[in-house]
């Protein structure tokens, strides 16, 4: 199988040269209780992904997805990480994993080294106010663009810079168009039909 690897909203919607280096080990600074709520977060935030898509998170890139939250956690005590960060992410991991014509069945460290979560948090979230947004159609497989760019399928979260977004979720049989105004710090949904 042929692997397409290509990067949909973040470019498009929140690009920066920030970038920086996967991490592998991380020294974390964060009282105790602190540490336990964030791997709470990255866990109920990768159980309820994974029920959701169908697609299952490797014990390897869990470790990995834990470790560089808890280090940019750290490194970035005002920031609020929310679950809905780390539905984006993984959302984006499989969009940038799909074989020709076939989602994968799960996200491996490869996978991660080849988009870090670090690199998402630079690109998306550090030193700018997002919000987040989840597309959701009956049936699912709608084709999303937002301010006419293609940005994936339905159901997907996305992390967007604050600001207005012309959202579209094209269906077989119908089409829904609505603007939306993310907000910092905010989820919102849009349902099709």
């Amino acid at each position: 199988m042929r692997r397409i690897w290509y990067f949909t909203s973040l470019h498009f919607l929140l690009a920066t040269s920030a970038f920086c280096s996967e991490a592998t080990e991380v020294e974390v600074k964060l009282p105790a209780a602190s540490v336990q709520t964030n791997r709470a977060t990255v866990k109920d935030a990768v159980a309820s992904w994974e029920t959701s898509t169908g697609v299952r998170v490797s014990p390897s890139a869990y470790k990995e997805l834990e470790a560089e939250w808890l280090s940019l956690s750290a490194s970035t005590p005002d920031t609020k990480f929310k679950p809905e960060l780390a539905r984006a992410y993984l959302y984006e991991l499989r969009d940038q994993a799909v074989d020709e014509n076939e989602t994968p069945k799960s996200i491996q460290l490869n996978d991660m080294k080849a988009f870090s979560f670090t690199k998402y948090a630079k690109m998306s979230f550090i030193d700018k106010p997002v919000g987040f947004l989840r597309c959701n159609s009956t049936p699912t497989g709608g084709s999303i663009l937002i301010d006419g760019r293609r940005m994936g399928e339905t159901v997907k979260d996305f992390t967007l810079a604050v600001g207005t977004y012309q959202i579209q979720i094209e269906l077989p049989k119908s089409r829904c168009v609505k603007q939306v105004s993310i907000e910092a710090d905010n989820l919102d949904t849009i349902n099709c039909p």
